[in-house]
């Protein structure tokens, strides 16, 4: 017994089995720990997409020549299967938001039967109100988006400039050739 004890190699085995335990557990951590982030960076910025569509929704006046875009998520599709590493705290939130998401996008696929019965305006309506509630349920369950630090625009008429407020863009003289 007293051999074991003091046997260095051993010891040096104990050790290494200790580490690359600790190793591994520290590595599945980090690991489950960066999935969580990313799958609420991920729904962050769907919540983020989907206030931007219904405000655009609500402004729109004649919505029947602009496409729905189906939500993609691509980390939480292919992280689903498994599901144990998402936060317990986070677990309801994330499983019932996706599955919102999943009936925003089968819902889109609606929309042509609606507007070939006529009935387009109560499929905007509808729609507006599903992504309203969605935002209602969920604003406060993921961290907000971060942008950078310029504001964002608010409408489309902030990206498109008219062309007398566009800053003026530099054009090489003619001189510059010579």
């Amino acid at each position: 017994m007293h051999d074991v004890i003091t046997d260095t190699a051993f010891w040096i085995a104990v050790v290494t089995a200790i580490l690359g335990l600790a190793s591994y557990l520290l590595r599945k951590y980090l690991e489950d720990r960066a999935i969580n982030k990313a799958i609420e960076a991920e729904a962050s910025r769907l919540l983020s997409v989907i206030e931007g569509q219904l405000r655009f929704l609500e402004k729109c006046k004649d919505i029947s020549y602009h496409p729905l875009v189906p939500f993609y998520y691509a980390v939480y599709g292919k992280h689903v299967d498994n599901i144990g590493v998402i936060s317990r705290k986070k677990i309801d939130a994330v499983v019932r938001f996706y599955g919102y998401v999943d009936f925003l996008n089968e819902y889109q696929k609606l929309r042509q039967h609606y507007e070939d019965t006529g009935h387009a305006t109560e499929f905007f309506d509808r729609y507006k109100h599903q992504l309203a509630m969605v935002l209602h349920l969920f604003r406060n369950s993921f961290p907000p988006v971060k942008h950078t630090s310029e504001a964002l625009p608010a409408s489309t008429s902030e990206i498109f400039l008219d062309r007398d407020t566009r800053p003026a863009i530099a054009q090489p003289s003619a001189d510059a050739d010579r």
